[in-house]
C-alpha cells in the first residue's frame, strides 16, 4: 500500500577467516591472543535482515555462511529485532569454517516454531529452513545433505531413529531442504537465476544469483537484488576466492557476469591477506583488481589473516616488516593509504555485529 515500506539492511556477524579456531587449540600464547583479539575468531558470515516499517519486526531473515560463532553473534545481536527467525541460509562453499553452525541456525529457529503456541512470531518460521548451496562439481550440496540431512533435513514427529535417517536420505537426494545452485560460469554449468520464493510476500521478492568461477573448492559469489527500478539495490557477497571469476569465463560469458558484478551497493570481498601469498586465497592487488572493474558505491573487505602474510611469498614478494597480524584499525589505515595511492574506490575492513549501510537500513517501498 502506498506510504508502508519495509526496512532492509546486511548485518556482519562475524569477519575472520578460518585458523583463529585451529590457533585457540595450540599452546603458543601469542597465537591465542592474536585468534580472539578480533572479534573471538568467528568465521565470516552475514545476515540480509528485512524489517517492517518500525524496524523492529523481523519479516525476513536471510544468512550467508554458517561457521563458527554465527550462533553466539546473532544470539548478542541486541539490535536484530524480533523474533530472529531464519528464513533462508546461503552457503558458500563446503568449507567447514562456512558451515559447521547450520545445524543450530537450521534447528533454533524450528524448534521454537514448534512452540508457536507460546511463541506465536514464529508462525511463519519455514520448516525446515531452506538451504542453498553449491552443485556440482563441488558436490556441496549433497555432502551438506548428508552431513546434517538426520538433525535437519526433517521434522516429522512420530519416527524413531532408523525411520529418520531412511526419510532423511530420501529428502536429500530429491534435493527436498538443501538445494544445489549453480553458478553462470561454464565451469559449473548452465545460466540459472535463482528468484527466492520464501521473500517477505509474493509481489516483493530476493532475486539471487550465485557466480562461480573463483576456484576455492568452486565457492560461489551471491549477487542479491532486492526492489526494482530506481530503488533497487544489489548487495554482493564474494568470499572465498583464489582467483577473479573472469579468469574461466567464456567470451559471451564475460558481459554477463560483469553487468551482475557492477555498480553494487554494498559489496562485501575477502582479503586474505595484504600481499600475494601461497594460500589459496586473494590478496589486495586481487581486491584492487576487483573494485576497480566492478566499481561499487561502498566495499568493505572480511576473511583477513593477517598472520599468513608471513608465509612464502610469490614471485618473490618480501615479507611484510610489521606485526603479522594487525587489528581492524590499522587494517583501515593500511587500505585508505593504499587506495588513495593506487586509485582504486575506497576499501574499508568490515566490523562484527555492525549494520551495513546502516541499522536503519534501505527504505523497500511496497
Amino acid at each position: 500500500m502506498p506510504g508502508q515500506y519495509y526496512r532492509v539492511a546486511i548485518r556482519m556477524n562475524n569477519v575472520k577467516h578460518a585458523f583463529p579456531g585451529e590457533l585457540s587449540f595450540l599452546n603458543q600464547r601469542s597465537f591465542k591472543e592474536d585468534a580472539v583479539r578480533d572479534n573471538q575468531g568467528g568465521n565470516t558470515s552475514a545476515s540480509l535482515v528485512v524489517w517492517d516499517e518500525s524496524g523492529r519486526n523481523v519479516v525476513f531473515h536471510m544468512l550467508v555462511d554458517a561457521g563458527m560463532g554465527t550462533i553466539r553473534s546473532l544470539a548478542q545481536a541486541s539490535d536484530f529485532g524480533s523474533p530472529k527467525r531464519v528464513d533462508l541460509i546461503l552457503v558458500t562453499h563446503g568449507h567447514i569454517d562456512h558451515h559447521c553452525e547450520l545445524v543450530y541456525a537450521c534447528e533454533m529457529p524450528v524448534r521454537l516454531w514448534k512452540r508457536r503456541d507460546k511463541f506465536p512470531e514464529f508462525q511463519t518460521q519455514p520448516v525446515p529452513v531452506p538451504v542453498y548451496a553449491p552443485g556440482m562439481p563441488s558436490g556441496c550440496a549433497r555432502r551438506l545433505a548428508e552431513i546434517y540431512g538426520y538433525s535437519i533435513g526433517y521434522h516429522e514427529e512420530g519416527l524413531d531413529a532408523r525411520e529418520k535417517v531412511h526419510v532423511a536420505g530420501e529428502a536429500a537426494k530429491k534435493n527436498g531442504w538443501i538445494h544445489a545452485v549453480h553458478s553462470l560460469c561454464p565451469t559449473n554449468g548452465p545460466i540459472r537465476s535463482l528468484r527466492v520464493e520464501e521473500g517477505p510476500d509474493e509481489s516483493h521478492q530476493l532475486k539471487i544469483t550465485p557466480v562461480g568461477g573463483v576456484k576455492h573448492a568452486n565457492a560461489l559469489i551471491y549477487v542479491v537484488e532486492i526492489g526494482g527500478g530506481d530503488d533497487k539495490k544489489k548487495i554482493v557477497f564474494a568470499w572465498d576466492m583464489e582467483c577473479l571469476p573472469w579468469n574461466d569465463l567464456s567470451a559471451s560469458d564475460v558481459p554477463v557476469v560483469d553487468t551482475l558484478l557492477h555498480d553494487a551497493d554494498l559489496m562485501f570481498v575477502e582479503m586474505n591477506t595484504l600481499l600475494p601469498r601461497t594460500t589459496g586465497h586473494i590478496s589486495f592487488d586481487r581486491v584492487s583488481e576487483f573494485v576497480n572493474r566492478t566499481k561499487p558505491r561502498e566495499c568493505y573487505v572480511v576473511h583477513y589473516s593477517g598472520f599468513e602474510d608471513e608465509f612464502p611469498g610469490e614471485k618473490d614478494q618480501p615479507v611484510l616488516v610489521q606485526e603479522p597480524i594487525m587489528c581492524l584499525d590499522q587494517l583501515d589505515d593500511w587500505l585508505k593509504a593504499r587506495c588513495n595511492r593506487e586509485q582504486v574506490p575506497i576499501v574499508r575492513a568490515a566490523r562484527a555485529g555492525t549494520w551495513y549501510p546502516s541499522r536503519a537500513g534501505w527504505k523497500w517501498e511496497l
